[in-house]
């Protein structure tokens, strides 16, 4: 009898990490990405409009690091328009190649 009892325990436990698996994985993932999320808000290019463009290729390597691909290449593309206006072409050049 022991053992039918130890049985059903070990079922009922197992059914229950499955479900408690089931529901935290993907609520704690959500968390992760809300946060990312809130990390490329903050370094958004978008919201440099006064960025000088060490600044700019700055944030664009970070939103490299990250992941954030996509904004990276942007920051950079802003980065050597900026470049561009000062005249510095060694600037220019090395934000182009970060872009591509």
């Amino acid at each position: 009898m022991a053992k039918v009892y130890r049985r059903w325990l070990v079922l009922i436990l197992s059914a229950l990490f499955g479900l408690i698996s089931t529901l935290g994985i993907p609520a704690l993932s959500y968390q992760l990405i809300g946060r990312n999320d809130e990390i490329v808000q903050k370094n958004s290019c978008l919201n440099s409009q006064n960025a000088n463009a060490l600044e700019l290729a700055e944030e664009g390597k970070k939103l490299y690091e990250i992941g954030q691909f996509s904004e990276a290449a942007h920051c950079w593309e802003q980065a050597a328009n900026a470049y561009r206006e000062e005249g510095n072409e060694d600037g220019v050049i090395e934000s182009l190649t970060n872009e591509s």
